[in-house]
């Protein structure tokens, strides 16, 4: 029986494929993440915070450049996983410079076709079940 090697996530790694995305899916619109964090997720494999301007706290009334900061798991069972995961939340990073709001709806959704097209998988959770035990939310 094979031992199973997790993907170690590297944030070369992350600069990389974000440069790719960006380049070929999303024509360079978005900035670098401003910061990038390894953490280690209860109940999903990375999140997106969106902040306007220079500001660590998001701020409605400050004008200027939108950004975000990653946050990631540093360990994922595949890269392929990695890779639809990183392609999820620049998604949400564009849905934030695009229309400031970031969520599972319709405007993430336009991404799925084109997800299909570039051989990635894009969903709302994606829970690897013989690794990962799926933990709701609470209500």
């Amino acid at each position: 029986m094979a031992k199973h090697h997790p993907y170690k996530v590297k944030r070369s790694k992350i600069k990389t494929w974000f440069n790719i995305f960006n380049a070929t899916i999303f024509q360079n619109d978005l900035p670098e993440f401003k910061k990038i964090d390894f953490t280690d997720h209860n109940r999903h494999w990375a999140q997106v915070n969106g902040y306007p301007s220079e500001s660590d706290q998001y701020d409605p009334t400050k004008e200027g450049p939108l950004y975000c900061t990653l946050s990631i798991n540093p360990y994922f069972p595949t890269e392929k996983l990695f890779l639809d995961v990183l392609f999820h939340e620049m998604v949400h990073y564009y849905q934030w410079i695009k229309y400031q709001a970031i969520g599972h709806t319709k405007t993430f959704y336009l991404w799925k076709e084109i997800a299909e097209k570039h051989g990635l998988v894009l969903k709302s959770r994606y829970i690897d079940y013989s690794k990962r035990p799926y933990t709701p939310r609470s209500v």
